[in-house]
């Protein structure tokens, strides 16, 4: 279980999203067709080093 168990409610879950966007630390996949957001997810700072491979 997560520790933060009302993650799922939108104003906790846009929290810490923004924070995550805020720190390079998000990324959003959505749909070139419609714009629709597919799913979000977020990278541990491990990874992130390796980012500008992708960019």
């Amino acid at each position: 279980m997560h520790p933060i168990s009302n993650r799922w409610q939108e104003p906790v879950f846009r929290d810490f999203f923004v924070e995550a966007l805020e720190h390079g630390r998000a990324l959003v996949v959505s749909d070139r067709r419609t714009d629709a957001i597919s799913g979000p997810r977020n990278f541990v700072d491990l990874i992130l080093p390796m980012a500008d491979r992708w960019r």
